[in-house]
This record gives structure tokens, sequence and C-alpha cells, in this order.
């Protein structure tokens, strides 16, 4: 659902306009954390997910060359904005119950829990595609191998994530997962040569100083 919340605002390209405010999620991962999970955080800690969350706000709008305050402004005056913040709502409630449920197998089971949600996911969609567009399987087979790559890494990233949550503090997994950003500015710059603006490496620095203390605390 979450997903499909997020395509919505895709409309008009206005994602690349509020996607610095996916980075909130991680606050109201850290809300559901105390809410249903009763997992608090050390004040060194807090601290260091409050400059993830100021540094990866600072280093998108500065990527993009935005207006510090415009994705809040869209906020108000785009409708479809708003599927995209539910959706980040959303999200962290799902990983209240990846939690839950990964809590309750028994043995923990990672990469079970995963291939049971995506065959559920599969035949759910399979059947939407199959009622709402025709023209799906031509789409698989035209990019197949990108798809099929685009899979692994999923796979991957997915159950690194599975594996954090299931002993760690949710909002501090998530947290350190926002560093992803980090990583496509360092192999952009790598690959492509790509230059971000000083305001980019400030706002990198001070995530990754985020990432520091709530290692420390």
């Amino acid at each position: 659902m979450q997903k499909t919340l997020s395509l919505r605002s895709l409309k008009n390209s206005l994602i690349s306009e509020i996607i610095q405010l996916g980075f909130f999620g991680v606050l109201f991962q850290y809300i559901f954390g105390v809410i249903f999970l009763s997992q608090t955080l050390k004040p060194l800690s807090l601290v260091g997910l409050f400059l993830i969350i100021v540094g990866g706000y600072i280093l998108k709008v500065s990527e993009t060359k935005e207006d510090i305050l415009k994705p809040f402004k869209l906020l108000v005056i785009n409708k479809s904005s708003k599927f995209y913040i539910i959706a980040m709502i959303l999200m962290p409630l799902a990983n209240v119950f990846d939690k839950f449920a990964l809590n309750n197998i028994i043995p923990t089971n990672q990469t079970f829990y995963l291939l049971f949600g995506n065959i559920i996911t599969t035949f759910i969609l399979t059947i939407y595609l199959f009622n709402k567009n025709t023209s799906w399987m031509n789409d698989l087979k035209n990019n197949f191998w990108l798809l099929m790559w685009n899979g692994i890494l999923y796979t991957a990233v997915s159950l690194s994530f599975l594996y954090g949550i299931t002993t760690g503090v949710l909002a501090l997994v998530s947290g350190v997962k926002k560093l992803e950003v980090l990583f496509v500015l360092l192999f952009g710059y790598i690959i492509f040569n790509d230059r971000p603006k000083k305001e980019v490496w400030i706002g990198s620095l001070i995530m990754l100083f985020g990432v520091i203390l709530i290692k420390l605390g």
C-alpha cells in the first residue's frame, strides 16, 4: 500500500521535489518504536538520529538546487504530495509489523519471511496486471535482465534490513539505512565524476557525524 501511495506522488515529477521529506520517516519510526515496542534511545543516540534527518534533508535539497523550505510548501499547495507523506508514515508502521512477525517465527528466519511476503505480493500484483495491463508480459521480456539484477539487489538490501531490525532498535536501523544516499554520492563521483555542491557534502558530513553519535550512544 505504501508503495502504491508513493508512486501516486510521482506525477509531474513531484517526487524529486518532496523526496527530502522522506528523511523524517526516521522520526516516525522512532515514535512507533516507542509506542508499540517500548524502544527508547539514549540522549546521544537521539541527537545522532536528529542529525541524520537534518543532514539528509540538507543534502537532498542542495542536490536538487531547491528552496530549502519548498518541500514543506508543496505539502500545502499540492494535493499529490500528501500521498507521499502517507506512504512515509506507513513504511515505519510496516517495519513495526515486520519486527513483530520476525520475533514470532521460531526459529527466526528472515529469508523465509521475505520469500513468503514476496510470494503474496507477486500473486496479488499478477492478478492486477492481467486485469489492468495486457502488455505487461512484453515489458517483462524486454526488460528481463534489468529487472532480474534489480530483484537481486532488492533481495540483498531487504534481507540486510530484516536482519538489522530483528535484534536492533528500529529507529537506529532505519537511520543508518539512510546513509545509502552517501554511497550514491560516492559512486556518482567515482563512476560519473559528478561534483555535488559544497552544501551536499556538508549535509553528508552531518549525517556521518550523526551515525558516529549513534554508535557512541
